[in-house]
């Protein structure tokens, strides 16, 4: 998946990247900062907002795992 591919309206916080998830730590950074400049904090603050709230959540080892064994809503 590439950030053409994110939906920022989705629950799913790999979706929200537009990665999959096997993505490496590598490939998370790197979404992130694609969708960092497309939706930059001063014009899009509520897209910045869940940009950063995935990527906060799955670029840590501990959070990612935490994520990951949740059961799908």
């Amino acid at each position: 998946m590439t950030t053409e591919h994110a939906d920022l309206q989705s629950e799913d916080l790999y979706m929200r990247l537009g990665v999959s998830p096997t993505s490496s730590p590598a490939e998370i950074r790197h979404a992130y900062r694609q969708l960092l400049r497309a939706y930059p904090p001063e014009r899009y603050p509520e897209e910045f907002k869940r940009v950063r709230e995935a990527y906060e959540t799955l670029s840590g080892e501990e959070s990612r795992a935490s994520y990951d064994a949740k059961p799908d809503p």
